[in-house]
């Protein structure tokens, strides 16, 4: 798995979220619930992965953003504010587009 820490989370009659714990490194785990994990994650986090970025401009409080993914070439615009461009693992970058889709740079390098 390519994050580092997964935080366990359920939320409490109130809408609130609460951490349970933390997962540091799923390999950690016995191979069947390292299955069951992935699954999970998989069915509630759309995440795509940017390999190559074509273009990227600044226009009015925006980036947008040419690239391809692990799902095809694709564009977003995303505001050009810190809270859209979250660090990831060792070396990534999360970025959430104006949609509130999700794209991972493994290695900003």
């Amino acid at each position: 798995m390519d994050t580092p820490f997964l935080s366990v989370r359920k939320w409490d009659e109130h809408g609130d979220d609460i951490e349970l714990g933390m997962i540091r490194d799923l390999a950690d785990w016995p191979a069947e619930t390292q299955v069951w994990l992935q699954n999970s994650l998989d069915r509630r986090y759309l995440l795509r992965r940017i390999s190559k970025i074509y273009g990227l401009r600044l226009a009015l409080g925006f980036l947008e953003f040419d690239v391809e993914t692990d799902t095809g070439r694709m564009a977003f615009l995303m505001r050009w504010t810190q809270s859209t461009a979250v660090s990831f693992g060792s070396n990534g970058k999360l970025l959430i587009d104006t949609d509130d889709n999700r794209y991972v740079v493994n290695d900003v390098n």
